[in-house]
């Protein structure tokens, strides 16, 4: 009886606990039968029970950010840094997927098999290395009308893009939650710039096409690349507009990141940055205080005198002489870490040691010479205390360019600068002293420091183009 009452009130247990004889005594009625279904509960409607009108729930609108890409394209390696300029951050890109040194130095070749590009060898693809210095030679004679370095290189340029995309979105986009990344590209040019520069209008061209190749993952093909080289001017470069792209002398960038440092020298200062293609001399002033900085830059020229050129002289190959793909081929596979190979061969070919000496010396001169016209006196003499001088870029490692400004160089200018004259009174070193580049505080990762001067294009151009100082020649002031 209090089993048929606990049936009434609370139904049967569950089959599986139900012991009790099954009453097959009546059949079970239609109206007893209970079909449980599961409604679908629409997503864009609302309840019937809420009388209030329904309103999609809005995103939260993303506020923008500005990051730059400094992209220092070079003759052996690419280096890429961006900066925050909200944060004052500027981080390395380990572009070659490694976390030393050599992670962050790419070497500047493309592979290309069957009318396709990559920057990762493929099994019987074709190896495309010397892109900037065949561009380099190209431009030195005036034209710069080569379509297969120019594809190559601006095929290399959009899958480094796109490798530095794919690196922000899996390690920088979360410290940027709910922002919007504004992209600016400045790239550096190897030439002082100025408004007649035979390598700015092709580095825009090339950074057009490269713009607009870098999104997605499709792949790069030979075909598209030269076709969309021929017409630059209209490519959809919506991502990263035609406005947010700049070019800016490698020497400039470099000299931002020394003149924005707490730590930089003060006074008169030649820099020296060697890389494999080019060698940049600079000369400038430097003053100011702890917050801001004055420098009056005198005079930059960039020579073609780097270290894969004087691996060709050690060879026998003259300055001026035509870059066959024969002799670029003689130029070893080039990490940008270990020096290049000189055993047998002459450490200093003179004819080359010549050509740097008529880099180097006139424009040293030259900034003495407008120091002097500038002050009141005839008779100062700028550098009683001696020129420091900063000796910097992947070149230098080579003890050429050291023993080219510690010895030879001052042996020179001893004939120029009356001042630096051994004198019984001289208490201090006259003549050139050699300085380190100074690290910014805001540059990581911290690991690279000891590196610095490898990126110091890539950080100055990372600081954005309207944080870079405009290149003005005081003779033309």
């Amino acid at each position: 009886m209090l089993r048929d009452l606990f049936r009434k009130l609370f139904g049967a247990r569950h089959p599986a606990e139900d012991n009790s004889p099954k009453d097959t005594s009546r059949a079970p009625l239609d109206e007893e039968k209970i079909e449980v279904t599961v409604p679908v509960q629409p997503t864009a409607l609302p309840s019937p029970h809420h009388s209030a009108k329904y309103t999609p729930k809005k995103e939260k609108a993303r506020l923008p950010i500005d990051l730059d890409i400094g992209f220092d394209l070079g003759t052996s390696c690419t280096k890429v840094v961006i900066g925050d300029r909200e944060a004052n951050r500027q981080t390395a890109i380990p572009l070659n997927r490694g976390r030393d040194l050599r992670g962050y130095l790419l070497p500047t070749r493309v592979y290309l098999k069957a009318g396709t590009y990559s920057l990762d060898p493929f099994a019987g693809g074709a190896e495309k290395s010397g892109l900037k210095i065949r561009l380099l030679g190209t431009a030195g004679k005036g034209h710069v009308d080569d379509e297969e370095v120019l594809c190559d290189l601006a095929a290399f340029s959009a899958l480094v893009l796109r490798r530095i995309l794919n690196w922000y979105d899996r390690n920088l986009a979360a410290k940027h939650p709910n922002r919007e990344p504004i992209w600016h590209l400045n790239i550096g040019l190897p030439s002082p710039g100025g408004s007649d520069d035979r390598f700015a209008p092709t580095y825009r061209r090339l950074m057009r096409v490269a713009v607009a190749l870098a999104p997605g993952d499709a792949p790069i093909l030979y075909d598209e690349v030269a076709r969309l080289i021929k017409t630059a001017e209209g490519v959809d470069t919506s991502w990263l507009p035609v406005v947010r792209m700049n070019t800016f002398p490698e020497a400039g960038a470099q000299l931002a990141s020394l003149i924005l440092s707490p730590h930089r020298p003060t006074g008169c200062l030649l820099v020296v940055d060697v890389g494999a293609g080019t060698m940049d001399i600079s000369t400038m002033r430097i003053g100011g205080d702890v917050t801001s900085a004055r420098c009056t830059l005198h005079v930059c020229e960039v020579a073609q005198l780097g270290v894969h050129y004087l691996f060709l002289a050690r060879h026998g190959f003259g300055p001026d002489d035509q870059l066959t793909p024969e002799m670029l081929a003689k130029i070893p596979p080039d990490d940008g870490i270990r020096s290049l190979p000189h055993q047998g061969l002459p450490i200093s070919p003179p004819e080359f040691v010549s050509r740097c000496k008529e880099s180097i010396l006139p424009v040293v001169t030259k900034y003495r010479s407008l120091l002097k016209k500038s002050h009141v006196s005839p008779a100062f003499k700028p550098w009683v205390n001696g020129l420091p001088y900063v000796l910097s870029g992947g070149g230098h490692r080579d003890p050429f360019y050291q023993n080219l400004l510690e010895s030879q160089l001052e042996a020179w200018l001893q004939t120029v600068a009356s001042e630096w004259a051994d004198t019984p009174n001289a208490k201090r070193h006259r003549g050139l002293v050699n300085q380190s580049f100074p690290l910014p505080r805001s540059f990581a990762p911290r690991e690279m420091a000891p590196h610095f001067d490898r990126f110091s294009v890539a950080h100055g151009l990372s600081l954005g183009a309207d944080g870079l100082m405009e290149i003005g020649r005081a003779m033309d002031q």
